[in-house]
């Protein structure tokens, strides 16, 4: 996932100037959302960095919001990207075309977890173990001192902030976040690599900063 903002358009003389806007892009995925999704993408947005693939069309190479090797956008309700595109292969589904059955929300996939399979209850994420199910009861905040482990699934029992300057799990190690409670972004982080799984209201909640 990344955030990048938004060029502020010519001001009038006299005028305040605009305070630039933030937006996100996906890469190499999916992207399934229970509510509308609106994100504010510009006219003509630059390249993030160098793992921006700047492959969404020719005109618009790097508007897409899912870049590289794009899965579909799944959206029960409207879909507003500005200025734009869904991906190169432009696979979406939206509005009546749609409709979410009754699927495990983090709260049941956690019990079902408990229930099933060998897991870890701890504290502090820094004592967790590769390849392993991993469960923390309340809130918690990953920051820059936090190790993130690899083949790793981590239950957030509560709300996940995350907390760091520029990019999470840079290493892009295989970890998935299943988050009870709201998934808190703050300004300061550029970039998330991981899957990260919250119910339906429980994305971008920022508590820190503008996401």
């Amino acid at each position: 996932m990344y955030c990048n903002a938004v060029v502020p358009s010519v001001t009038p003389a006299g005028s305040p100037t605009p305070t630039p806007a933030s937006w996100y892009k996906i890469k190499d995925n999916a992207f399934i959302k229970k509510t509308d999704l609106s994100v504010n993408i510009p006219t003509t947005p630059i390249a993030f960095d160098t793992d921006d693939s700047g492959d969404c069309s020719d005109a618009q190479p790097n508007s897409c919001f899912i870049m590289g090797q794009a899965g579909s956008l799944v959206v029960e309700g409207a879909v507003n990207l500005s200025s734009g595109l869904v991906s190169k292969r432009d696979w979406q589904l939206a509005d009546s075309q749609y409709s979410f059955a009754s699927l495990y929300d983090p709260s049941l996939f956690l019990l079902y977890t408990r229930a099933k399979r060998t897991v870890n209850n701890l504290t502090d994420l820094n004592n967790a173990a590769d390849n392993s199910i991993n469960i923390i009861f309340g809130n918690y905040t990953l920051t820059d001192d936090t190790t993130v482990k690899d083949n790793a699934v981590i239950f957030i029992d509560g709300n996940l902030t995350i907390n760091v300057s520029g990019s999470f799990n840079s290493a892009a190690k295989s970890v998935a976040y299943v988050v009870t409670g709201n998934l808190n972004i703050t300004s300061q982080v550029t970039q998330l690599n991981g899957i990260f799984i919250v119910k339906k209201d429980g994305f971008g909640k920022n508590e820190i900063g503008k996401a």
